[in-house]
């Protein structure tokens, strides 16, 4: 068992707060692809995806995992991240003269280093590293192993209205929030962007419900533009206020470097 699975382990037992509610990585069976045999993984046996064991109270029980040792492209998918932005590391945001981004830094590596539970808020200027740091966050819990998705504001509802046009039995708006308000930890970018219709309110409420009551076993980044007041969304923003808030406003960066900061 790689020792990142095996810290996730831990790190759930501890959340649980009881000694009988253990969650050791059990396997999920799944087939083989490319004929390898189920040696080949030390970490799933070549079974490519894992579960934990979880009191069914828990938000991530029954839920299976890609394995980060063997099944690398299928935790690329599920992050929400391209190739080239699965590279992103800390250590590439430019905090030189830069006070607003170093306190992003500071706050984004605390935030992991306490766990990647609860909510981390941050917003400000635009083109001052917020989704760089995000991204590197992505990528942080990758490497340990965590259940990680980065998605915009726009995507979250995109996803939600989709459920309409669906053929799937059972599928629904709703339903589809609640999966994505069950992953261990979820980034959300960009909330000033979307439309925020009354529609959007009850789908975004739902969603930030959820997180909320969950903080204490769930992680949530969220990033917007402009102010801490400028999401019309007050009974949201009460409840984030309970959590890490960091402000960068920092120039824009975008016309000196000609990349995505």
């Amino acid at each position: 068992m790689s020792k990142t699975i095996g810290a996730v382990a831990s790190q759930l037992q501890q959340h649980n707060g009881s000694p009988n509610n253990t969650a050791q990585p059990t396997l999920q069976p799944q087939s083989v692809s490319n004929g390898a045999s189920k040696s080949d993984c030390p970490d799933c046996g070549g079974a490519r995806y894992y579960r934990y064991d979880l009191p069914m109270s828990h938000p991530m029980f029954g839920k299976s995992f890609p394995c980060p040792t063997c099944n690398k492209d299928a935790v690329t998918i599920r992050s929400g991240l391209n190739d080239m932005e699965r590279r992103v590391r800390m250590q590439d945001v430019i905090t030189e003269g830069r006070p607003g981004a170093a306190k992003l830094v500071k706050a984004a590596t605390e935030w992991i280093s306490n766990g990647c539970t609860g909510f981390l808020t941050i917003h400000g200027g635009v083109g001052n590293a917020k989704s760089t740091v995000l991204k590197a966050i992505v990528n942080d819990c990758v490497e340990r192993g965590l259940d990680v998705r980065y998605v915009t504001m726009t995507d979250v509802m995109a996803y939600a209205r989709e459920a309409f046009s669906s053929d799937m039995k059972g599928d629904s708006d709703l339903g589809r929030i609640r999966d994505l308000a069950n992953t261990q930890v979820l980034v959300i970018d960009e909330m000033d962007k979307a439309r925020l219709s009354e529609y959007a309110r009850e789908i975004q409420t739902h969603l930030f419900d959820a997180r909320y009551r969950n903080a204490h076993t769930l992680g949530t980044v969220v990033t917007w533009n402009g102010a801490f007041d400028a999401i019309d969304l007050p009974w949201v923003l009460s409840r984030l206020s309970e959590f890490t808030v960091v402000e960068n406003n920092d120039p824009d960066m975008r016309p000196l470097l000609g990349t995505h900061q």
